[in-house]
C-alpha cells in the first residue's frame, strides 16, 4: 500500500493537471487538505473490513479517488456511476480504472446480496429519490453488510448556509442525523455511527491556484485541528458534512 503522502501527491497531481487542461469538475482534488480528507475517510472505512475478500461498491464513484484509495487498502472494489468519467490526463492509475455505467441508480445492475459494503461519497444528496436509492442499496448488500456515507451535506453547516446565501450551493438536499435515522428505519438500516466532518472547506472553489497552494502549507495542522473541532458539542453543528456507518438490518 502506498503511503498517505504518496497517495495525496498522486491525487493532487492528477487534479491539478486536469484543472490546467480545463476540467473544472475536479476541484475537489486540487487541494492537499482535500486529498488528505479522502485518505482519512478511506482509512476509517478500512477499520470496518472484517473479512477477506471484502467486496465494496463505490456508488457514484465520480473521478475514482475513493475507489483507488480503497483498492490500496485491500478492498475488492467495483466502481459505479451514471456517466463515464471524462479525463483529459490519460494513463493515471485513478483515471484508467474500469467503471460500471448505468443511468438507473435505483435499478442497479448487480445481484442481490453481492457486496459486503457500499460507499456513498457525496452522492445521496444528488439522487432523485434518496429512499428508493437506499432500498436498492440494501438489496445488493449481503446480510450484515455496511453502508458507508461520507461527504453528506449537513443542514446546519456554516459553509452550506453561506453558499445558499450566495446562491452557489450545488446540494439540492441537506440532512441532519435525526433525518437520516428516520430514513434508515424506513429503509432497513441500523443507525450505528454518525459523526461530523469537513469543519474547514476543502474545495476552495473559485479561488486561484496560488491561494490553494498557500492553503496547502497549513493542510496537515488544519486536518488535525479539524478532527478536534468536529467533536466539540454545539460547535460541531457548524461542520460541513455528516459521516455515517449503517449496517443492513436482519430481515424479520
Amino acid at each position: 500500500m502506498n503511503s498517505a503522502l504518496d497517495e495525496s501527491e498522486l491525487l493532487l497531481s492528477l487534479g491539478r493537471q486536469e484543472m490546467a487542461l480545463g476540467n473544472r469538475h475536479i476541484s475537489n482534488l486540487t487541494t492537499r487538505i482535500g486529498t488528505l480528507n479522502y485518505i482519512r475517510m478511506a482509512d476509517e472505512i478500512a477499520r470496518w473490513k472484517n473479512q477477506e475478500p471484502f467486496t465494496i461498491l463505490d456508488w457514484g464513484a465520480g473521478h475514482g479517488q475513493m475507489s483507488y484509495l480503497l483498492r490500496n487498502r485491500g478492498f475488492k472494489v467495483t466502481s459505479f456511476d451514471v456517466q463515464k468519467r471524462q479525463y483529459k490526463v490519460k494513463g493515471s492509475v485513478v483515471a484508467s480504472a474500469p467503471v460500471v455505467v448505468s443511468s438507473r441508480p435505483t435499478k442497479l445492475p448487480f445481484k442481490s446480496g453481492q457486496f459486503n459494503g457500499v460507499l456513498s461519497c457525496g452522492v445521496l444528496e444528488h439522487v432523485k429519490d434518496d429512499k428508493a436509492s437506499l432500498l436498492e442499496i440494501r438489496r445488493i448488500l449481503k446480510p450484515g453488510g455496511f453502508l458507508f456515507i461520507t461527504m453528506l451535506p449537513n443542514e446546519t453547516s456554516l459553509v452550506e448556509w453561506n453558499n445558499r446565501r450566495k446562491g452557489t450551493s450545488d446540494h439540492p438536499i441537506r440532512y441532519t442525523p435525526a433525518k437520516m435515522k428516520r430514513m434508515f428505519r424506513e429503509t432497513g438500516f441500523e443507525f450505528l455511527k454518525c459523526k461530523y466532518g469537513n469543519f474547514f472547506p476543502k474545495n476552495l472553489t473559485g479561488l486561484p491556484m496560488s491561494a490553494k497552494k498557500v492553503y496547502d502549507i497549513f493542510s496537515a495542522p488544519l486536518s488535525l485541528l479539524e478532527q478536534l473541532l468536529i467533536h466539540v458539542p454545539l460547535l460541531n453543528l457548524l461542520s460541513g458534512t455528516l459521516e455515517i456507518v449503517a449496517p443492513k438490518t436482519v430481515d424479520q
